[in-house]
């Protein structure tokens, strides 16, 4: 009985770490997730800005303004900037979503260890009862016997 209560004693002390362990990993997850969404949002302001300088360029064009070469350079110079700060953020967008999915697999993994530690506790203290109750009925047994062992 007493090796018992250690075990289950010992499977509530791991599922508290396990429950600790879920808690940090989530924190963790939930600011990457935010950092994800930030860089998300400044790749898509870049992204419209490009769209933005393409079209007016596009509409001088169309609308057969001559342009000064050096304001045309100038322009796709900021473009190709523009492109690089979407290719930066696209990368570390990239590199977020790998932490992401990996955090995601170690959720996963502490919750199925979490369960199983659950149903153990659950098993064990299923056993520790009916260790309790077959002790009580031996005892219930036992004294039937004494009190009528000088009748039979």
């Amino acid at each position: 009985m007493h090796n018992l209560k250690k075990k289950i004693r010992r499977a509530h002390v791991m599922t508290r770490l396990e429950d600790i362990s879920q808690a940090q990993l989530q924190q963790e997850l939930h600011q990457i997730e935010h950092r994800r969404r930030a860089e998300q949002d400044q790749k898509a302001a870049y992204e419209t800005e490009i769209e933005s300088l393409q079209q007016l360029l596009g509409r001088q064009t169309r609308a057969g303004h001559s342009f000064d070469p050096a304001n045309y350079l100038q322009a796709t110079r900021v473009i190709s900037d523009l492109e690089q700060h979407v290719h930066h953020h696209t990368a570390e967008i990239d590199t977020l979503d790998q932490q992401i999915q990996g955090l995601s697999e170690q959720l996963r993994q502490v919750s199925a260890r979490k369960k199983t530690l659950q149903r153990l506790g659950e098993r064990l203290h299923k056993e520790k009862h009916h260790q309790q109750t077959g002790a009580h009925y031996k005892q219930q047994d036992e004294t039937i016997l004494h009190n009528y062992r000088g009748r039979l």
